[in-house]
């Protein structure tokens, strides 16, 4: 993989909103570690990495990879600039204002397979938390994004059943970043 260095208002505000996310206690314990830096590298921008084998990811490699984050450009406007005018009638400044989208992913814990209630009820809690947290730390870093909403498009939801043998069982759920 070739990494290239977030530069300009789109690409930081993207890695803002993924270090915004990399700061949650919740999402942190997600991915069962304890700092930002190391959240990070569960935190995948625009799609997963290629696959290893012939583009079809392997149960394993899936398996590997969850928990894990998405983040991607939103339904919404993407990203887009907003002259403000001065109130001194000097030169008009911009504003910035976009969506993102962060898909987040779990496999459901072993404990909970045959209880898909349970599952449910923990991953909206732990969803709940990384909202909570998510607006809370928003713009109390220099490099964390500010967000003006989040909203969680879809809750709950898990892989359909004839796809576990393939790739496993996991649940997901889809905020939606707006600033």
């Amino acid at each position: 993989m070739t990494d290239v260095t977030p530069q300009g208002i789109m690409s930081l505000a993207q890695e803002y909103c993924a270090n915004l996310l990399a700061s949650t206690d919740s999402f942190q314990s997600l991915v069962d570690v304890s700092t930002v830096a190391d959240a990070l590298d569960s935190i995948y921008h625009e799609d997963l990495p290629d696959p290893a084998d012939n583009g079809i990811y392997t149960r394993n490699e899936l398996e590997e990879y969850r928990p894990y984050a998405l983040i991607r450009s939103g339904e919404g406007p993407a990203f887009e600039r907003i002259a403000v005018a001065s109130a001194s009638g000097g030169a008009q400044s911009f504003d910035q204002a976009g969506t993102f989208e962060i898909k987040l992913i779990r496999s459901v814990p072993p404990r909970l397979l045959d209880h898909k209630a349970a599952a449910d009820q923990e991953w909206k809690n732990i969803v709940g938390l990384i909202l909570d947290q998510m607006c809370a730390n928003g713009g109390t870093n220099h490099t964390y994004l500010s967000p003006s909403r989040v909203t969680v498009q879809q809750a709950i939801w898990r892989n359909r059943l004839d796809e576990v043998d393939d790739i496993g069982e996991y649940q997901g759920a889809i905020l939606e970043v707006e600033f």
